[in-house]
């Protein structure tokens, strides 16, 4: 089962809920703000 959830943090914010993720061993991916692949994947 995929479980796929957006959310939108600053900078620090992001890389601290990243590494809560994968403590449990949960892949997840942090994009800059300037990025346009989150964008292009919504599309």
């Amino acid at each position: 089962m995929a479980l796929v959830e957006l959310g939108r943090f600053n900078r620090q914010e992001a890389f601290i809920v990243q590494g809560r993720l994968e403590d449990e061993d949960i892949p997840s991916f942090v994009f800059d703000a300037g990025s346009t692949l989150p964008t292009a994947a919504i599309c």
